[in-house]
């Protein structure tokens, strides 16, 4: 599947761009620069598809289905669906991780004063 119409670039890119995303938020940024020139220079949208599935570890149904398509536009199309769900899941960690250090914090400053009134009082039993 060669591209063709702009659409397709425009789609591809678009992948290109995600998947350039999740990488960084996965922390592949040693492999993410020649990954990501590999994909830019490849003229076979279904290698990209290959190289994006490999990197991002779509289930197989999700790779399978996105190589049977007929054309290299639902195929892109399909492929940005799966792309922008796995960005929306790791932004959704991200909210949790974030409220969990928030939880954390709180915990710590409430156990900090409880403790000195604790050692208070034990201070003042001496």
């Amino acid at each position: 599947m060669v591209r063709n119409t702009l659409e397709e670039k425009a789609f591809l890119r678009r992948a290109i761009e995600q998947f350039r995303s999740i990488s960084e938020v996965r922390s592949f940024p040693t492999i993410m620069p020649e990954i990501i020139y590999m994909m830019l220079q490849l003229k076979d949208t279904e290698q990209i598809f290959k190289l994006d599935d490999l990197n991002m570890n779509l289930e197989i149904d999700n790779q399978q289905k996105v190589l049977e398509l007929e054309s290299a536009l639902d195929a892109l199309r399909e492929l940005n669906i799966h792309l922008i769900h796995e960005l929306e899941i790791l932004e959704a960690e991200k909210n949790v991780t974030k409220e969990d250090q928030e939880t954390n914090r709180q915990n710590a400053e409430r156990t900090i004063p409880a403790r000195a009134i604790k050692k208070h009082r034990e201070r003042a039993r001496c």
